[in-house]
């Protein structure tokens, strides 16, 4: 059978019932938060202070609208829905991390649950219910801080500190997903049914801990997401190329969608490359343009990386720092080229700058190139064999 939505009613106790498309689900907080973050260097305060801290706040509406890729979010949801139909799939993107004591990092979204979601902030979790023949999908996430107690100034997280949060309506309305508070999350994953659960792990270890692993069921969940990114959308591309053209600029490689480029400058030390550093750069720059002109759909990812290999066996031969052929030298019992070159010719890009990691070796490295939607559905469908 499949499973239900443990939503919480706060008048009628547990449930099953699935949100609406498009509703938030709202749950009151009239209490300071349980897992506020604070240290031991915070200062207490007089009532009165708190009292006047709490009250003569305005709560100004923002104005929301939906992201640019909420229909590209969704379509993936949906293949990976189908990829496992019956099971709950959960998806956290992680906590900030710790830097120095009570200093943290900037935060990164984890890469996956920004794929399916968009959204960049902190400590949310995506949970896939199964349902009918596919998946609601709820997104667990921090509510606004209440002005009745002080976890808007205290927490490390609050408001105050921080900014103002979206509230679950505003959120819903950006990403196009129902939302949930997160305060929900633990009650939830303590009812997941081992064997019909998995979970994308690494991320965050309040889940982790929360759902036990079992077998390969989880590595088979990464992968799948990651074969989702190995054909690329319309916006997707879109997001690359101006990723591209920022590093051509400058140096950044992340967009504010957080897809990445890699581009590789050479630079001579002295300001002018010499007669012999032209003519290894040379050397890099034909095996660059032996790969490019043999991309094409149906060739094999290991044809493209030993076209490549080829052209610079070839030019170290005739530079003279090879001395045995390049057939010799590309020999799989040799390979003596790569004391230059321990890199293979390339890697998939996107929300990762190698992107689709967890991804099969059949369908990536050891797979075939394709422009073909349908070959996405056959890797996502083989899953389930």
């Amino acid at each position: 059978m499949p499973q239900r939505i443990p939503s919480i009613d706060r008048n009628h106790g547990d449930h099953g019932r699935v949100p609406d498309a498009n509703r938030c689900v709202h749950v009151a907080s009239t209490g300071p938060s349980s897992d506020a973050r604070t240290a031991s260097h915070d200062s207490d305060f007089p009532q009165k202070l708190l009292e006047f801290i709490r009250a003569g706040w305005l709560d100004r509406p923002i104005e929301v609208r939906p992201q640019p890729a909420v229909t590209h979010y969704a379509r993936r949801r949906a293949a990976l829905s189908g990829a496992f139909p019956g099971e709950t799939l959960i998806i956290p993107t992680g906590p900030t991390k710790v830097r120095a004591n009570d200093t943290f990092y900037r935060f990164r979204p984890g890469s996956d649950f920004a794929y399916l979601t968009g959204d960049h902030d902190p400590d949310g979790v995506l949970i896939l219910w199964p349902s009918g023949d596919g998946h609601d999908a709820l997104l667990y996430t921090r509510q606004r801080c209440s002005r009745e107690t002080d976890e808007f100034f205290r927490d490390r997280d609050g408001e105050l500190w921080v900014g103002r949060r979206h509230t679950l309506a505003e959120k819903t309305t950006e990403l196009g997903i129902d939302t949930t508070p997160l305060a929900e999350l633990d009650t939830v994953l303590a009812r997941c049914a081992q064997g019909r659960t998995r979970v994308l792990r690494g991320l965050d270890l309040r889940v982790d801990a929360a759902v036990p692993a079992t077998g390969t069921r989880d590595r088979e969940l990464a992968a799948a997401i990651s074969e989702l990114k190995l054909v690329k959308d319309e916006w997707e591309i879109a997001q690359l190329q101006d990723a591209v053209d920022a590093t051509v600029r400058g140096f950044e490689v992340e967009n504010n969608h957080l897809y990445t480029a890699d581009v590789t400058r050479t630079l001579p030390v002295s300001g002018t490359f010499s007669p012999l550093q032209r003519e290894v750069y040379d050397i890099v720059y034909a095996s660059q343009q032996a790969g490019m002109e043999a991309v094409k759909p149906g060739v094999s990812f290991a044809d493209v990386h030993l076209t490549c290999m080829r052209a610079l066996a070839e030019g170290l031969v005739d530079l003279g720092v090879l001395r045995i052929s390049a057939d010799e030298a590309m020999d799989p019992a040799s390979m003596l080229y790569r004391r230059w070159t321990l890199h293979t010719f390339g890697h998939m890009l996107g929300i990762d700058m190698h992107d689709c990691a967890a991804a099969r070796p059949e369908r990536y490295r050891e797979g075939e190139l394709s422009e073909e939607i349908d070959t996405l559905c056959a890797t996502l469908n083989s899953h389930q064999t």
